[in-house]
């Protein structure tokens, strides 16, 4: 445990020590800021109501995990995997008295930590610029607000674990972001061609905060999504530790 623990410290201090990551956590700061700004500009200008103070940080989660924080958690992703081991830096890990396993389990745990920080830096940005346009108040907001970015940690960790066997295909950070782009897409431009397949995709369900959120928050909504979503999770997760376990560095 202690070795984990440490292992985890390892890959979330590498993580942060890139100057990428705080490029994509300065660029998650301001995307709610500048929006505000746009939207409170546009309503000024129109005198048509786009959002409001309550609503504002739901409708930047909508956009932010949809586009915004799948694209930073391939970069981040396709880095600590497919990245290392082009630079070399990963044999170098995997020399050290640990298990494979214990680093699999490390690199997958310091992205969902950036993962979390990530959501947590864009639920306070996008509340405090939101003070910024009218409504009755985003106070009224926050609990429903602040229950749609904890719950919208689940799907974005499911995205990072398909992410990341996707990188064990690769020898560079620059294919293996690639291709998690161009599935991603795909798979989330496919229900428009076959809608009924949409609840059976592993990317169909970023988005699924809503079911959380009002009248449609219900365990009979809540239950099977879940399960998907854990379901991918362990398939893509044991996938991806059983191709990086048969590496030969």
């Amino acid at each position: 445990m202690n070795s984990l623990s440490a292992g985890v410290r390892n890959e979330t201090q590498k993580i942060f020590l890139r100057r990428k990551t705080f490029i994509f956590l300065f660029l998650t700061a301001a995307f709610p800021v500048a929006s505000a700004v746009l939207f409170s500009f546009v309503q000024r200008k129109s005198g048509f109501t786009i959002t409001d103070s309550v609503n504002f940080p739901l409708l930047v989660l909508g956009l932010v995990v949809n586009f915004l924080l799948p694209l930073f958690i391939f970069m981040t992703a396709s880095d600590v995997f497919a990245g290392e081991e082009g630079d070399k830096t990963l044999k170098i890990v995997l020399t050290r008295p640990i298990t494979r396993l214990n680093v699999f389990v490390s690199k997958n745990a310091a992205v969902g930590i950036f993962i979390i920080i990530h959501l947590a830096v864009i639920f306070v940005a996008s509340f405090l610029s939101g003070l910024v346009l009218e409504g009755t108040g985003a106070m009224q907001g926050l609990g429903e607000g602040l229950k749609a970015y904890i719950v919208s940690c689940i799907p974005m960790i499911s995205l990072s674990f398909a992410c990341i066997f996707f990188a064990q295909f690769f020898k560079s950070a620059s294919g293996a972001l690639t291709t998690s782009i161009f599935i991603y897409l795909c798979i989330k431009g496919l229900p428009f061609i076959l809608p009924k397949l949409a609840k059976f995709l592993p990317f169909s369900y970023t988005d699924w905060y809503t079911l959380w959120l009002g009248h449609t928050a219900g365990i009979g909504n809540i239950f099977p999504a879940f399960m998907y979503l854990l379901s991918y999770s362990i398939l893509f997760f044991v996938a991806g530790f059983y191709l990086f376990d048969r590496k030969e560095l």
